[in-house]
């Protein structure tokens, strides 16, 4: 059985974080594209996380972490970003990120929003499987939702209530 869990990012991920950032799938499905040196990915690190409106996450699987969320709040509505580390990708997991970034970001009833790229399909299918509003623009697909707690617990693997590997 897996155990899962999302917490808060620390300065003691910044090196995990700096290798998923410039990983070249995660690259490709990001609107900045570049490779970060790692004297910029701490600045921007330090900011992050003293930052009141910004929050990062990391999902743990079995206490291995395998992917990451940030939530960027203004006025009642939240941007979000993540990842999945390589080794992970194709598992459910970011669509469990997601649900267990959705139960946190109910907590201040945030509006989540969502954007992605043409070309990054798997988002686009979890996101549209979350049951998120879906836009099309000329560059990107925005997806849109108030976040509401679905209370995912461990137990619901067990009842085949949100299997991370759906």
């Amino acid at each position: 059985m897996e155990n899962w869990k999302l917490r808060q990012a620390t300065w003691k991920d910044k090196e995990l974080l700096y290798e998923w950032r410039n990983d070249f799938a995660s690259r490709s499905a990001s609107f900045h594209q570049q490779e970060i040196s790692m004297t910029e990915h701490e600045s921007w690190l330090e900011r992050k996380l003293s930052d009141s409106v910004s929050s990062i996450y990391i999902l743990e699987i079995n206490n291995e972490p395998v992917g990451q969320a940030r939530l960027d709040r203004n006025s009642g509505v939240a941007h979000i970003s993540y990842s999945i580390g390589g080794r992970f990708r194709g598992q459910g997991y970011g669509k469990l990120l997601l649900q267990l970034l959705e139960d946190e970001a109910a907590k201040e009833s945030l509006v989540l929003v969502g954007q992605v790229k043409k070309d990054n399909v798997a988002s686009q299918v979890i996101f549209q499987s979350l049951g998120y509003e879906e836009r099309e623009t000329e560059e990107f697909f925005e997806y849109r939702k108030t976040a509401r707690n679905v209370l995912l617990k461990q137990t619901d693997v067990l009842r085949g209530g949100n299997p991370p590997h759906q």
